[in-house]
């Protein structure tokens, strides 16, 4: 298969993604949508958090594509960039200047030494219940998909399969959907840790359709958890994760 097949094939699958997902995918673009027009302005001495926010945007955005493209792997990984990133910009709307080593008119020099733990230290002291939400959410992708794992050969390994033939994962419907549903339920846990953030230190403005968009969007998430976890493949994904010597065939 060439490239131009391999991409060929890529766009098919996000064509047809539209009516394959339903309101999985459409709730998940609508979270990515919220996750870029919530904020109606961020104060100019809130670069930094302006940085990591935009990553958020971006990898929201991969995330999706990847999961709908039947690359889970991929999708988990960009989640992984959207929760770190997440936490990093609340850190940076709290401490704007801490970090910065030098600032002109052209340039913004930082220093990103020791960012990660006081990163971690700052949620433990200031943000509550997100401090071990964002702590489980990185738990789980970083069992099953951050490293490499029979779990995630299985996602593209089927018997006879050769070459090309494994460079998408296999056609498992459910296994997208929870994808998009972590889109969805990571987006609303990342906007309400901004406005956690943004009660405490500032710098932040949302935009004023932001609450109506923002419950719409989380009582569309708890309407698809309800079916998502009412199937057996979900449940037994969801016991093996929580279960390191749990059988892979579920994968």
């Amino acid at each position: 298969m060439t490239i131009a097949e391999l991409l060929a094939r890529e766009a098919e699958l996000t064509e047809q993604s539209r009516d394959l997902y339903g309101p999985y995918l459409a709730t998940a673009m609508e979270s990515c949508g919220l996750m870029a027009t919530a904020l109606a302005r961020i104060d100019e001495n809130r670069a930094l958090f302006a940085a990591m926010h935009a990553v958020v945007c971006k990898h929201m955005i991969l995330a999706a594509l990847s999961f709908v493209r039947r690359h889970r792997v991929q999708g988990s990984m960009n989640l992984r960039q959207v929760t770190e990133s997440a936490q990093r910009a609340c850190y940076f709307l709290a401490h704007q200047r801490d970090h910065v080593v030098r600032e002109t008119d052209e340039e913004l020099v930082v220093s990103e030494t020791k960012v990660k733990e006081k990163t971690y230290a700052f949620f433990d002291r200031s943000m509550g219940e997100h401090a071990e939400a964002f702590r489980q959410a990185k738990k789980i992708i970083n069992m099953t998909e951050a490293h490499a794992s029979l779990r995630g050969a299985q996602l593209i390994f089927r018997r006879g399969a050769q070459g090309n033939n494994t460079f998408f994962d296999a056609d498992d419907p459910v296994l997208v959907n929870v994808g998009l549903w972590s889109i969805i339920n990571t987006a609303i846990g990342v906007l309400d840790a901004y406005h956690l953030a943004n009660a405490q230190f500032g710098g932040l403005q949302f935009a004023e359709d932001f609450g109506d968009r923002f419950a719409a969007v989380s009582a569309m998430r708890d309407r698809l958890h309800g079916e998502l976890w009412g199937d057996p493949t979900v449940q037994a994904l969801e016991e093996a994760a929580g279960n390191e010597d749990s059988p892979r065939e579920i994968w």
